[in-house]
């Protein structure tokens, strides 16, 4: 394999990322200087801007991957080692073994491990089965939730904001649009509650959606709607500096992430303004899914980038969940709490999977993980969930791959929209 195509063509698919990041200058100053580096055969000086790009954007597998190679090429084994299994946890699907950087670490102790976490995460497992299909046309689905009383699954959509229901008599129908709403956006969290039976959604301005001008970015919105009257019960707008994302319903209080300023909010039925809980800034980069221990003392949430995060909602206090060394740990996105596991849906790795992460008795740590599925064909983007009697519903493949460079939706590129289920062990 040719190392230095390598890095260009993943340059190419990555310079999107690259640019948001305020550091972006510097990145791709050492970025380039280690590509022209590795060309001329200056091997430390590949070393050296290798490391300096790794330093201002942590947790990138093109950066990763080329620290690696880079500490390989200097005669570090050790340090070889421990970033090309990073860089392995967030895509195992890259044969590393045919590319010559590494063939001075390749019989060191510690690859044949390596080797076999690389074929375990890329094996392919499927154990949930179809719960129903949707029509793709142009929706977008992002997120689920269900009624009980209503014996339905409402939807979020991301390309035409708004919610469409689906059950097994009425089959899919649009529940919620903008023409009802004027600051309803891309729906990327929902949940019901089951006593009043209203629907909680967040949304939040993004490019894949229609009408979208640059103006809007940064506005968001919380909405509580009677699923039976369609009245709007709570209605928060953010009107700028806000990328809303996620949701969680809990014994009547809602939870919501901002993966901009990655920071959790709460609010109540009625509530006028979002009131913080923990501001995970300095740490995060941005904030994703959510689940709430049993105990209801303490709000698990994963980060994108790099991991998960336990918050104590008592008093805000937040820690890292230290995950062992072969639990892939970027591009979870939802997360669901189920007898001391966290249920994970991971759509920033390669593959992408649905996991079950076993948390240790103080959960504070990720000891172990199992597969629901994982490279598997009807596995393209999984995102949001819920779980309901035991069993664990989600989206299967939310459509982001269906827009072109100009973020014009080419629902064609896709099959129809699958959710899928598993049955969990009490």
């Amino acid at each position: 394999m040719n190392k230095s195509l390598f890095i260009l063509n993943i340059a190419t698919i990555f310079s999107a990322s690259f640019s948001m990041y305020a550091q972006t200058d510097s990145l791709q100053h050492y970025y380039q200087k280690s590509v022209e580096a590795h060309r001329s055969g200056d091997y430390k000086a590949f070393l050296e801007n290798a490391a300096a790009a790794n330093r201002l954007r942590a947790n990138h597998p093109t950066l990763t991957y080329n620290l690696a190679a880079a500490y390989s090429l200097n005669q570090q084994p050790k340090k070889a080692l421990k970033h090309l299994q990073r860089f392995v946890l967030m895509n195992s699907s890259l044969d590393f073994a045919q590319d010559t950087d590494f063939a001075p670490i390749m019989k060191e102790k510690g690859m044949s491990e390596l080797l076999q976490l690389k074929q375990s995460l890329s094996d392919s497992i499927s154990q949930s089965q179809l719960a129903f299909e949707l029509k793709t046309g142009a929706i977008h689905p992002e997120c689920i939730s269900y009624s009980k009383k209503t014996s339905t699954y409402y939807l979020g959509m991301v390309h035409q904001p708004g919610v469409i229901s689906y059950s097994f008599k009425n089959g899919q129908q649009l529940f919620l649009d903008r023409t009802q709403l004027e600051d309803l956006y891309a729906v990327l969290g929902i949940a019901v509650d089951p006593k009043k039976n209203s629907l909680w959604l967040v949304s939040t301005v993004l490019p894949q959606m229609e009408g979208f001008e640059e103006k809007m970015n940064g506005q968001s919105s919380v909405y509580e709607i009677d699923l039976k009257t369609k009245k709007v019960l709570t209605s928060v707008v953010i009107p700028s500096d806000s990328r809303l994302g996620e949701i969680l319903f809990h014994q009547g209080t809602v939870y919501v992430a901002d993966g901009l300023k990655n920071k959790v909010f709460s609010l109540k039925s009625g509530d006028i303004q979002l009131t913080l809980v923990a501001d995970l800034s300095e740490n995060a980069r941005n904030l994703q899914g959510m689940a709430i221990s049993a105990k209801s003392k303490d709000l698990f949430v994963s980060d994108y980038v790099s991991g998960l995060f336990k918050v104590n909602l008592q008093d805000g206090s937040y820690q890292r969940l230290q995950m062992a060394g072969h639990i892939p740990f970027k591009g979870i996105d939802g997360l669901f709490f189920y007898n001391n596991t966290l249920l994970a849906t991971q759509n920033g790795s390669r593959p992408m999977r649905v996991m079950q992460l076993l948390l240790d008795p103080k959960q504070e740590s990720v000891v172990d993980q199992k597969a629901i599925d994982q490279n598997c064909r009807y596995l393209n983007e999984p995102t949001q969930g819920f779980l309901y009697n035991n069993t664990f519903f989600y989206i299967a493949n939310s459509p982001w791959g269906a827009y072109d460079e100009e973020m014009n939706f080419k629902p064609e590129r896709e099959n129809h929209i699958q959710v899928r289920k598993m049955k969990l062990r009490p």
